[in-house]
């Protein structure tokens, strides 16, 4: 919980600092966010009129997506959603570009074998390719270590699980063999 709340914050910052408040001093900024965050931890949440900002950590991707679904009539009010998707970061990624907003920032942190990805959001229109959905299209660009030892294990992974699957199953070993081609081509 410590690690996703440090990397929360960090990506807080740096996305408010960018796209927000380029010039705020560090303390303004502090006080900005105790007064605006409000943390959600319900299956579906109710938005008053001051909250404009969300986030939602430490469920799946598929999850916080039906969560968000659920309440997308109150999500007109939102301004940003701060999303920190266990896993299946993928689908989250495409229901958020399918529902009209566009990602603003990502990171990624690994701490004892853990990797934690944030998804910052805004209304607007964007488009991703698969890769980008996959791998998120910031955390492409960026020269992270933990997003290039995230993706060595997946990929040591998906060659060990390739080697159990017998030869006669084509279309297992095929589909497998796309998703480690993927992966080393980021």
């Amino acid at each position: 919980i410590h690690t996703m709340m440090r990397l929360l914050c960090q990506v807080l910052l740096k996305s408010l600092l960018i796209y927000s408040f380029p010039r705020i001093s560090f303390y303004f900024l502090l006080l900005y966010l105790l007064k605006k965050l409000e943390f959600i931890f319900q299956l579906h949440f109710e938005v008053e009129e001051q909250i404009d900002t969300i986030v939602i950590a430490g469920m799946g991707g598929r999850l916080i997506s039906e969560i968000l679904e659920y309440g997308r009539a109150k999500l007109a009010s939102i301004s940003r959603l701060i999303l920190q998707p266990n896993n299946r970061e993928d689908e989250l990624r495409s229901w958020l570009v399918s529902k009209g907003f566009r990602l603003l920032a990502e990171d990624i942190l690994e701490e004892a074998g853990k990797f934690y990805e944030i998804l910052v959001a805004e209304a607007g229109q964007q488009t991703l390719t698969e890769q980008e959905k996959r791998f998120g299209p910031f955390l492409m660009k960026q020269e992270l270590p933990a997003f290039q030892l995230r993706w060595q294990k997946e990929l040591k992974k998906l060659e060990g699980a390739l080697a159990h699957i017998p030869e006669k199953n084509e279309l297992e070993r095929s589909a497998m063999s796309k998703k480690i081609e993927s992966i080393k081509e980021v």
